[in-house]
């Protein structure tokens, strides 16, 4: 079972909501709560706004408990600008970008502990053996660069000026 909710257009940059984002990612919901309660930034009750209406559809929709939910997936996605001007000085203006963003959560069941191991499956025949692959011929080899011949030396010149 797994259950998504969205905020949309909330009123606070997507690098902000980030940060209290991944605090409650894969967290339970009872844990994400506490986190969220203790967390000092303005995004933190839009997020504990968002989780609590998740839970209450969870409870309602599939008659879960808020014990057993966990928050699998956690995402924020940028919204539209609003942009505005601000004055500078000597006459002079700057513009100012007013950022939303679409905080995203998914809350599902937590997934169950397995109580005992289960029996291994029968063992299965051995797979078939690959035939060997056949090796390429080996290439030809170059030949060999001819060496270049070697310059004649000149005499030297104490032999060449006897008389």
């Amino acid at each position: 079972m797994e259950l998504e909710v969205s905020y949309r257009y909330a009123k606070v940059a997507p690098r902000k909501a980030r940060l209290v984002v991944d605090l409650v990612r894969g967290a339970s919901v009872d844990d994400a709560l506490n986190t969220l309660r203790l967390t000092r930034k303005r995004t933190s009750a839009m997020v504990t706004k968002l989780l609590k209406s998740a839970v209450a559809t969870a409870s309602e929709r599939f008659d879960s408990e808020p014990e057993d939910l966990l928050v699998s997936k956690a995402w924020v996605d940028p919204g539209p600008m609003r942009k505005g001007w601000f004055a500078r000085p000597r006459g002079m203006s700057a513009r100012m970008r007013f950022r939303t963003c679409h905080i995203h959560l998914v809350v599902s069941s937590a997934p169950e502990e397995p109580e005992e191991q289960k029996p291994a499956k029968a063992e299965r025949p051995a797979k078939a053996e690959k035939p060997a692959k056949t090796e390429k011929p080996a290439k030809a080899e170059k030949p060999a660069k001819a060496e270049k011949p070697a310059k004649a030396q000149k005499p030297a010149t104490a032999e060449a000026k006897q008389p």
